[in-house]
């Protein structure tokens, strides 16, 4: 959602979020149904209903998960909000961001999205990832912060360009004066 008044640009993760998340988390219930596979111990079931009552909290939580996460980005910064049981909101300035990366691994490119990592200075971490966004959003968000941090590097050279040219204003103006004498001492003279 794209609110034009404020310039705040509101969004999800791409539904596919889901689909990705259930593909890398399935080694983690189908590892017990493979072992009893290949064991062909029938006293071994006891790992099939593990990975069914695994199954049974993995799945609501990849569905709650995506629905409680969102982000949006004003003109000044990127909001990330998460969390089920324990919210969380993240604030990023964008004139801190140093760097956006836009990555996609093999599941990525199957499904057409990508992973956005946004780093910033002074910090060794990743201090934002939106792990399932449209190739096209994951594009858009790195332009709308490099657009604004160009609008904010030309408001600074502006800024210091107008500075030094009241400076050099000032400095012409103590250059030209060559000789300052009053009335008073000219008539002594």
């Amino acid at each position: 959602m794209i609110n034009h008044e404020n310039g705040i640009w509101e969004k999800r993760l791409h539904p596919l979020t889901l689909v990705y998340r259930l593909i890398t988390s399935l080694p983690n219930f189908a590892f017990p149904i493979i072992f009893v596979m290949y064991g062909g111990n029938t006293e071994d079931w006891i790992y099939i209903l593990i990975s069914i009552f695994i199954g049974f909290f993995i799945l609501p939580g990849l569905i709650l998960n995506y629905y409680y996460f969102d982000y949006s980005i004003t003109g000044e910064e990127v909001i990330i909000r998460s969390g089920i049981f324990s919210k969380k909101e993240r604030h990023i300035k964008i004139e801190r961001i140093q760097n956006i990366s836009v990555t996609q691994n093999f599941v990525h490119k199957i499904l057409n999205i990508a992973k956005v990592q946004l780093e910033t200075a002074g910090d060794a971490t990743t201090e934002g990832v939106l792990d399932s966004v449209s190739k096209a959003d994951a594009h858009h968000i790195k332009e709308v912060v490099r657009t604004y941090q160009n609008e904010k590097e030309a408001e600074k050279i502006e800024q210091s360009s107008d500075e030094l040219s009241e400076e050099n204003e000032l400095v012409q103006e103590e250059e030209n004066v060559i000789f300052s004498m009053s009335l008073k001492d000219t008539m002594r003279y």
